[in-house]
Formats: C-alpha cells, structure tokens, sequence
C-alpha cells in the first residue's frame, strides 16, 4: 500500500463483484474496494487482483485489454509474492500457483479457485448449487426461489419459482437448500 499510495475501502457485500479498482481523477488518489464478508484468503486474492490493475495502470496506461496480457503478467507477479512467502494453506497454496499459470478475469469466474477459498469459510448454511439434486428447491441469499434444472456447459440452467422465469446460474452459487428453511 505505500509503495502504489492507494485508498483501501472495506464495502458491504456486494453481489455483483468483489472489489473494484479506480484510477485517479479530480485530485483523489488510486482506489481500490473489497467486500469486508470474504474470508481473509479470499479477501487477498482479491486486493491483488485490484492491485493488479493499478501497476497496470502505472505501467500501461494506454489501450489494453482489463484483463489481458499485461494484467495476467502483474497478478501472477503479486500473487508469487504470496505463494512463495507460503502464508496460504498448503492444499491452496498449490492450487495458486498452477491458477496463476492463467488467472481469470474476475476470481469468482474460476470455480475451482472459489471451491478453494471457501474451503476457510465460516461454517453457514449455504451449500454450492452443484451439491444439489436436479429439481431440488433452493433459495439464494436474496430470498429468490428456484428449481435446480440441467447443467448448460459450465452453469445450471434455473426455473425462478413464482414467475417462471429461467436463469443460469452458477455451479458454486451459495444456496440454501428447501430443506434448510
């Protein structure tokens, strides 16, 4: 942090992403955000995914992809600090180092890496989708109800109950089963 002299924000949490990264305009400085409900494994990851960003910014501060070359190059750089400090689990320690290899744009599009880091969640009620049976009933933390229908390539393809309507919805999406509530 004193070295890039950026303003951490802890948010709520958010259901559309889990940090974000801004660069400086009107006189304030570089801002990075992360969701404060994370597990302190997950909450790293994703402040150095932000801080990726921000070194590309320095480095590149034109015309390249959020996600590209030059990001991928960055986050690996930040996150071998880690790795090689070993402060991660063994199990995900590993697993970081072969996910660094190519990382995804966003951590929560990798569903190994999330299966991973929720390992060192606080227990709660919640289970993965994919743990479900096919037309069980479930419920997402927004209250929402739905029918687990068939798996699409890489997400569950949904039926909302009360409107019918269908949603893909991903294999490590934390629900409560029917059975739960």
């Amino acid at each position: 942090m004193e070295d890039y002299r950026f303003q951490l924000k802890i948010t709520r949490a958010r259901s559309s992403k889990l940090g974000d990264y801004t660069h400086p305009f009107k006189g304030k400085p570089h801002r990075i955000s992360v969701n404060h409900d994370l597990n302190k494994y997950f909450f790293l990851i994703i402040l150095v995914h932000e801080i990726a960003h921000l070194t590309c910014y320095l480095k590149y501060p034109k015309n390249i992809s959020p996600h590209g070359r030059e990001w991928k190059s960055e986050f690996r750089t930040h996150l071998r600090y880690f790795t090689e400090m070993n402060i991660f689990p063994e199990e995900l320690n590993n697993y970081l180092k072969v996910y660094s290899a190519n990382p995804a744009a966003a951590g929560c599009t990798d569903d190994k890496l999330v299966k991973h880091l929720r390992k060192y969640d606080e227990a709660s009620d919640f289970v993965h989708l994919e743990e479900l049976n096919e037309n069980q009933i479930f419920k997402m933390k927004n209250s929402q109800r739905f029918i687990k229908g068939k798996k699409l390539r890489k997400r569950f393809l949904c039926t909302e109950i009360g409107t019918g309507r269908r949603y893909l919805i991903s294999p490590v999406a934390e629900v409560i089963s029917e059975t739960l509530f």
